[in-house]
């Protein structure tokens, strides 16, 4: 299979197309014929685009004038996939210049929820699709779940809130975020793993906190 490609119709203004996909979105022209240059030229439309395909990005678009006009151009949809946040804007305002916005150029959910947490690097795409069913999500960012789970609480204020409950037949305690953060130590070797140390009493062996415990674990 050499895959799909999507063929537009047009009514006599595939001309005006080909020069608008050119210049809003840096098309390139592969090839186009007009009517009058074949043998099945049709009355009128000699001047009309027969047959043209261009290029944009990795996809090849083709298009004609069709003789019978055809409203087919505008039950057409064409989705651009970008990994470059500036470089969809500018897109979004070529196509929208003398055009009709029906969906303004706006995130997705998930992108608003995942705002709620600690980002190092904003990611690129919300969602890469383009290989499934194996899905990308957040494809460019770059995200620390263990600072998320602690260090970010206790940075914005909610150090002496609770984070753990130990609770055992013989003792129960409840440790705040500043707590466990104070716990915990952390050495860093050279190639990135990382030794989480946890010292604490008898009464604080919880799942958290073990008399003496070595954890070795891979950054990120």
């Amino acid at each position: 299979m050499l895959g799909v490609k999507p063929y537009i119709s047009f009514a006599g203004n595939c001309r005006e197309a080909i020069d608008f996909y050119k210049n809003s979105l840096g098309a390139t022209e592969l090839f186009s014929q007009k009517w009058g240059e074949t043998p099945h030229t049709v009355p009128g439309f000699e001047d009309k685009i027969m047959h043209a395909t261009i290029q944009v990005g990795d996809t090849h678009i083709m298009m004609c004038d069709s003789p019978e006009g055809s409203a087919a151009g505008g039950n057409i949809s064409l989705a651009i996939g970008l990994d470059d946040k500036q470089k969809a804007k500018e897109f979004f305002d070529n196509l929208s210049t003398d055009g009709k916005v029906t969906m303004p150029l706006d995130e997705t959910f998930w992108a608003d929820a995942a705002k709620a947490v600690h980002w190092y690097k904003e990611w690129n795409t919300v969602l890469d699709d383009s290989k499934k069913p194996f899905y990308r999500w957040f494809v460019g960012g770059e995200v620390n779940t263990c600072y998320n789970a602690l260090d970010r609480h206790v940075d914005n204020g909610r150090a002496e809130q609770t984070a753990l409950i130990y609770d055992s037949p013989v003792t129960q305690r409840a440790f705040t975020f500043r707590d466990v953060s104070e716990i915990q130590s952390v050495i860093v070797l050279n190639d990135g793993t990382g030794v989480l140390s946890y010292s604490a009493t008898i009464d604080e062996q919880s799942p958290l906190c073990s008399p003496l415990s070595l954890i070795v674990v891979k950054l990120f």
